[in-house]
This record gives C-alpha cells, structure tokens and sequence, in this order.
C-alpha cells in the first residue's frame, strides 16, 4: 500500500513490529507455533461435567525450515477429569524437537478439571421474614424511647437546654432583670 502523506507511513504499532531472523535451509530454527485443540467435547472427563483448560497456546520448536510444522494439534477426546497432557504427550513430526523437554521442564499443557461452581443463595420466605425482624443499623433497639427531635433551626435537643438554665441562676450579666 503507497501512502499518499509520508506521515501516514507507520500507521500502528503492529505494523512497525518485525522479527528478522536469518533461516538457513541447513542449520535448525528456533520458533513458537501454536497448538490447535481437538476432541474437547468428545473428552469422557468433558461429559462427566468437567471442564478443559488450555495451559499453553504455543509451544517453541527446533527444527530444520523444511520440517517446520503450521502448528502441533493436541488431541483431548480420551482426556478423563483430573488428566493431564505434557509437553512429552506431543506427536511431533519427524525432525522437529521440543528445546524445553531436553532442559527437563515437561510442563503442562492442558488438563480436564471439575467445573467450580457457585451456590448462589436463593432467599426462602423464611430468610426473607428473619432478615425483616433484624434492626435496621442506626435505629434505636426495639422498645426503647425515641431521641426527641432537634429544631430545624438546629437549635440544641432538650436535655442541652436544661444543662444551660443552672449557669443563668448563678447570677451572671443575663441573670433575671
């Protein structure tokens, strides 16, 4: 595509990023490529109510150019709940090496789990009647009196009022005319 402003030349991150690697018909390469899953839904482990979770999506290969695969498929359809699939699982094709499992890391790749689930309690009239009859935070407990009402000029509550009246009977400057 010929842009038309030189400004528009780099129109996002994505298509600026590059990985040059040099590939020699001879000399092996080191790449990712993906793994594609199959059988999930054939898995005994799948119809007993588990569940399949993907581990990796990618697993890194060595390999001459010519041998070098599209992607590895994985296949789950004999997968019971609670089994595991290594990376020593993989049927590579010929020529093609997993650099990891020569370090001694064999992890994994995909496992068949029990499903988690969630008990969303669902209110009975009978937890619905216990939680109308607890108090409501802030309110008085049942029984007792009622706090008398401040003025809505925000005059002081009653029993303030009668804390005042006894420094006037001393005989201060607002005492009794």
């Amino acid at each position: 595509m010929l842009a038309k402003d030189p400004a528009d030349r780099y129109q996002s991150a994505e298509e600026m990023d590059a990985d040059l690697q040099r590939v020699l018909e001879n000399e092996a390469i080191r790449i990712a490529i993906p793994l594609h899953f199959k059988g999930d839904g054939a898995a005994p482990g799948v119809k007993a109510g588990g569940v399949v979770s993907h581990l990796r999506n990618e697993v890194e290969v060595s390999c001459l150019p010519k041998d070098l695969p599209e992607f590895l498929e994985v296949d789950v359809s004999a997968m019971n709940i609670n089994d595991l699939l290594h990376l020593s699982d993989l049927k590579l094709p010929a020529g093609v090496e997993i650099p990891e499992l020569s370090h001694g890391r064999d992890s994994p790749i995909v496992s068949v789990h029990h499903a988690r689930a969630e008990e969303v309690d669902q209110p009975t009239e009978e937890a619905a009647a216990a939680a109308a009859a607890l108090p409501v935070a802030g309110a008085p407990p049942a029984g007792a009196p009622a706090a008398a009402p401040a003025d809505a000029k925000g005059a002081k509550p009653a029993a303030d009022a009668k804390a005042a009246k006894p420094a006037e009977a001393k005989g201060g400057k607002d005492a009794k005319k």
